[in-house]
């Protein structure tokens, strides 16, 4: 568990060359012992919160570190709700890390992984929601990974959990007072009132928990693995799908391998590529093995895209493969080198399955389809609006909310069966602190530390 009463310090850019560094500083001291280092118009313990101020930072033996712009912060009005200064210089490793262990000489500590977003949520300037959604921010790899993120960082999760809970309180209190007045029999909520309203809640956090599939897609990104037989243009299609030859393309069948990893965006969703080894009868133990990677990945794709060419498109054995692919993903099936028809070098098949698009990963005709054919899979639904939708993207949070989902359904059948207020209470009052676990008012130390360790120092 972290210290919370004495100054930390830490960098809080990342580590090399770049044209500036910033050393952030925390705590009640934080002025103070950046005064000893720091020369110029004026002394910071002097200056207003918020103002920025140029100088040069030198070392306990007076000698000149670095010119610098130091900015101040005054509790409580800063990220940690403590006095926070950020000091600002050339972005050289030599000098960033020399500022830093004079400020440990002055008195300030090393800051642990996580730390200042651990003391801005606990000096309540954020809840534990908010303090993830940072971390998600700083991981972001995709612009939907970013808008979810900033959506939760707003409080828009944490202002629908506490209303919720808010009501459990008030149902709990009312079922608590009337076990004062037992004796009197005094009703101060009617159980269809209670009934109605607990459905009303369970309603809401079914639609939370129902975001939580689409949430996580837009945080993490999806899988799409390229299937079919060899040499039907799965590499090609990877190619022109990344933008670059990433994948090495031949007429020669079986030269995938092992298969080959890469991240694209599509329509701002991040995903991710794989390009697998054409699936074929063979006794080569390397393809052997490499069908089992093939049949691993298949197993854990969002989406599969399954390519074959105009020439095998409607062969058995294609047909045999789309029938062994698991029932429950989601499909595309591609058919390739449409481009060889247009220059003669093939004649049209006749094929009335018309679910294929047909495409030239060679010329990039209709890859924009299939590109638009990724996107609305990924999403059968209406897309997310950002800018007002509430979003579950943390398997944590989604826990917690199915458990409170179910206790609250319980309630509801207690209710139905005419139990008792203590029982009613009691069921109230376990949704009610699991619901608190969501925005951290009611945590555990293992909780704390498992969140704010993966933070990067500085941070």
């Amino acid at each position: 568990m972290y210290i919370r009463d004495d100054t930390i310090a830490a960098i809080a850019t990342p580590i090399g060359e770049g044209g500036i560094s910033v050393v952030r500083i925390s705590g009640k001291d934080a002025i103070f012992l950046a005064d000893k280092g720091f020369r110029g118009k004026l002394q910071l313990r002097d200056a207003k919160s918020h103002t920025a101020h140029f100088g040069i930072f030198e070392s306990q033996k007076s000698e000149p570190i670095d010119q610098v712009v130091t900015t101040i912060f005054i509790q409580p009005n800063s990220y940690t709700g403590e006095n926070i200064v950020e000091i600002s210089c050339h972005g050289g490793m030599y000098i960033t890390q020399k500022i830093l262990e004079e400020l440990f000489k002055y008195g300030a500590r090393p800051a642990e992984p996580g730390e200042f977003t651990f003391r801005a949520f606990a000096n309540g300037k954020i809840d534990l929601t908010q303090a993830e959604a940072v971390a998600d921010i700083i991981h972001s790899q995709s612009e939907s990974a970013l808008k979810v993120s900033l959506n939760q960082l707003q409080g828009n999760l944490s202002t629908t959990i506490s209303n919720l809970r808010e009501q459990l309180i008030q149902f709990c209190g009312l079922l608590e007072l009337e076990l004062d007045f037992s004796e009197e029999d005094i009703e101060f909520v009617s159980r269809e009132k209670m009934i109605l309203k607990l459905k009303e809640i369970l309603t809401s956090l079914t639609k939370l928990i129902e975001t939580y599939k689409s949430g996580i897609i837009y945080k993490e990104g999806a899988k799409i693995v390229l299937v079919g037989l060899p040499n039907v243009g799965k590499s090609s299609i990877f190619n022109i799908l990344l933008g670059e030859n990433r994948a090495i393309v031949t007429n020669i069948p079986g030269t995938t391998r092992d298969k080959i990893e890469e991240n694209i965006t599509i329509d701002g969703i991040l995903f991710r590529i794989v390009d697998t080894a054409g699936l074929r009868d063979s006794d080569d133990f390397l393809e052997l093995e490499s069908f089992k990677k093939t049949n691993a990945e298949i197993q854990n794709a969002d989406i599969i895209v399954f390519v074959t060419d105009q020439e095998k498109a409607i062969d058995n054995v294609n047909k045999e493969i789309i029938d062994h692919l698991p029932p429950n993903k989601t499909i595309i099936k591609v058919r390739n080198k449409i481009d060889l028809i247009q220059q003669g070098f093939r004649q049209p098949i006749e094929d009335h399955d018309k679910s294929y698009i047909n495409i030239s990963a060679f010329t990039g005709e209709n890859i924009p389809l299939l590109k638009k054919a990724i996107s609305e899979k990924i999403f059968s639904h209406k897309k997310i609006d950002f800018n007002n939708a509430i979003i579950v993207t943390n398997s944590r949070q989604n826990k917690c909310l199915n458990d409170a989902n179910i206790v609250i359904q319980s309630v509801l059948e207690q209710l139905n069966l005419r139990m008792s207020n203590e029982f009613l209470a009691a069921e109230l009052r376990t949704a009610i602190n699991i619901l608190a676990e969501i925005t951290g008012e009611i945590t555990t130390n293992e909780i704390i530390n498992n969140i704010f360790s993966k933070f990067c120092v500085g941070k």
